[in-house]
């Protein structure tokens, strides 16, 4: 899960849009305009990336309707995975946000900038210009959080609680039971492990779990 933050009007739905290659975000120059989480699935080279688009964060919200979208965009920000923190490379106002999280400062609108610091990546989501860097650097990130050898490394509740879903699934089984059974809780165990890669199980993954599965023995 990598969430889009920043303050109002730095350009994250802008980002966001580009990033998907659509226009799933509605972009204007009016603050407060993003006012609910927004979210997409996309691939690059391999990697599976669930973007979340959310509303700017400020303290005084000017409607009720932004007060709840800041709420959700905080709340995403908390169970996120990576963070992009946006900020408007014409006035470098960054968002005061969680350093502990694994996270990417763009800064946006570098076209209409001569100059932006080095501290992150300078992009211009109405050119495009570095989009795919941003890309490859999202999967550089991803796959270094990669654990090695046999240890886990979870990154919020919401993992942790898909692991202990899949763990009570798997040792729930009975290799007495019906194949139909030990297959449902397999299968079920394995989509929430999926839920925490980002990869999906697919038959075949499946076809080669039961044929190493010994019934009666």
């Amino acid at each position: 899960n990598v969430c889009i933050i920043g303050c109002p009007n730095a350009g994250k739905s802008s980002l966001f849009n580009a990033l998907v290659g659509d226009n799933r975000s509605i972009v204007t120059d009016i603050a407060g305009t993003t006012t609910d989480i927004i979210t997409e699935k996309i691939t690059y080279q391999g990697i599976k990336i669930n973007l979340i688009d959310t509303a700017g964060i400020r303290d005084n919200a000017a409607t009720a309707i932004e007060a709840q979208g800041i709420t959700r965009a905080k709340t995403a920000l908390q169970n996120a995975d990576i963070l992009l923190v946006v900020v408007d490379a014409t006035t470098r106002q960054i968002l005061d946000f969680p350093r502990q999280k694994k996270h990417l400062i763009i800064y946006n609108k570098c076209d209409l900038c001569p100059t932006t610091p080095t501290d992150g990546i300078a992009v211009s989501a109405k050119t495009g210009q570095n989009i795919d860097l941003v890309l490859s650097t999202l999967v550089k990130m991803v796959t270094n959080t990669a654990p090695a050898g046999n240890t886990v490394n979870l990154t919020n509740e919401r993992q942790a609680n898909l692991l202990r879903q899949a763990q009570a699934l798997l040792n729930a089984i009975d290799p007495h039971e019906p194949l139909d059974k030990i297959s449902a809780n397999i299968t079920l165990a394995l989509s929430y492990i999926g839920k925490i890669t980002g990869n999906d199980v697919d038959e075949k993954t499946l076809d080669e779990i039961f044929a190493k599965f010994c019934l009666g023995k």
